[in-house]
């Protein structure tokens, strides 16, 4: 039986037009720039002795872990005019495309709708679809070209992200053609080079490619010995950092002891350990922590060097009490240590502290005391013992709770006992036993289920 033509229609042609619209809507290809991505590859090891071929591996791994605090990029005027350059051919081509799938969207329609008045409709609606994208298109090809040159580097910040990959721990294969990897691998910074033996000593070359400028921005060589190649890495740091930065920093570092305190730089609150800054001045910084007195300092930054800003907070005066016992004459354990026996005072502290009192013939109180509590003083009426120990409160314990068990059994039709449930009725015998019973009726029934 011939398919009904209609029914082609009603399907077909909503998903045809929805596809052409949603090709041609302008400026479907303007997005904001996207974050660059910085990879980094093994070193080229062909002139390094086997003894010392995880150079490759380990320069590149450290020094990326120890480059993990660059965040953004700071790219040039070329490489702006540049990645400008290359957005806009992206945008044209997106474009075209656009126009080509429009148009080939409206002769389907043209053909498939067998309806002339459906036909006529939906032609209308497929032809607007063009008309949208050669509009695009001709907006594209006319802004292209008339950007002006950047006189400057780009004012604005661009994200800068680690390849997945090395961030999973894996890295590049060594690199002969850096262009090439950037392209197929999708990255804008690559870090490639090779390392050497010459002379005893290990000699690294580094360089960092640029996608957007088509050649190498940096080149780096570092000596070391075999046994000191970490020296080697932390030479690398500040220029491979700077290069792939875009322009001289300053990097500082904030250390603080409790390591929970809260920062604040220049007034507002910093919840990092480290910051960058570009331009030299005079910074403040503030410290505080509950507990302890808070901490100021000021900090001169200079692009090119390493700034370290430590704080060490001092404990605030906590308020202190009086502690008594009645009956008094209790002995007093600060956090394990003897303080003396009750009447006594407890001098205030910055932390949390336990206080034990102990008595001959009467039960051991715990206090927990925490900074900043305000307590008046406190007088603590101790409960006489009863004479056992705390094995033996343990035992008695445990021996109630399988008499508890052994009746908790006794309760049991005799459709739910099993095999196993023998066994412990004659454990639960044993322990009702021990434990002083001797009511002969319970124990016989205990014994034989």
């Amino acid at each position: 039986m011939p398919k009904d033509p209609r029914r082609i229609r009603r399907f077909a042609v909503p998903v045809l037009l929805a596809l052409a619209l949603a090709q041609a809507v302008p400026g479907f290809s303007q997005a904001t720039r996207p974050a660059l991505v910085i990879a980094w590859a093994e070193l080229d090891s062909t002139a390094l002795g086997d003894e010392y071929r995880n150079v490759a591996v380990l320069v590149p791994r450290q020094l990326s872990t120890a480059l993990s605090f660059i965040e953004y990029r700071y790219p040039g005027a070329e490489e702006s005019d540049r990645a400008t350059a290359r957005s806009a051919a992206a945008t044209i081509e997106s474009a075209r495309v656009a126009v080509a799938q429009s148009r080939l969207k409206r002769d389907l329609v043209a053909i498939s709708v067998l309806d002339p008045a459906m036909r006529a409709s939906d032609l209308a609606a497929a032809d607007a679809a063009v008309v949208a994208a050669e509009a695009t298109l001709a907006k594209a090809l006319a802004t292209a070209g008339k950007a002006s040159p950047a006189s400057k580097a780009d004012p604005d910040a661009v994200p800068l992200s680690l390849w997945p990959d090395n961030a999973q721990g894996k890295l590049l294969p060594v690199v002969v053609d850096p262009a090439a990897v950037c392209a197929e691998k999708k990255v804008d910074l690559l870090v490639y080079g090779s390392a050497r033996l010459s002379g005893g000593f290990i000699t690294v070359d580094l360089s960092l490619h640029v996608a957007a400028l088509g050649r190498d921005a940096w080149k780096g060589t570092d000596h070391a010995p075999p046994d000191w190649v970490d020296g080697m890495i932390e030479a690398f740091v500040r220029p491979l950092a700077e290069a792939a930065i875009g322009k001289g920093y300053a990097l500082v570092r904030f250390r603080a002891s409790p390591p929970d305190a809260n920062l604040t730089v220049d007034g507002k609150a910093f919840a990092g350990s480290r910051a960058l800054f570009f331009e030299p001045g005079l910074h403040s910084a503030k410290a505080s922590a509950p507990g302890f007195l808070e901490a100021s300092t000021s900090f001169l930054v200079t692009p090119g060097a390493d700034v370290p800003v430590d704080f060490s907070l001092d404990p605030e005066d906590s308020v202190g009490f009086a502690l008594s016992t009645e009956p008094p004459g209790a002995a007093v354990h600060i956090d394990g240590i003897g303080a003396g026996f009750t009447p006594t005072g407890i001098e205030g502290a910055a932390f949390s502290r336990i206080i034990r009192l102990s008595m001959p013939g009467f039960e051991d109180v715990q206090l927990i005391v925490r900074p900043r509590d305000l307590l008046e003083d406190r007088t603590i009426a101790l409960v006489p013992s009863d004479g056992r120990t705390f094995n033996d409160r343990f035992g008695g314990g445990k021996d109630a709770f399988y008499r508890s068990l052994g009746w908790f059994v006794l309760s049991l039709p005799a459709t739910a006992l099993s095999g196993g449930l023998f066994q412990t009725f004659f454990q639960t015998a044993t322990v009702y036993r021990n434990s002083g019973g001797t009511d002969q009726a319970v124990i016989s029934r205990l014994e034989t289920g």
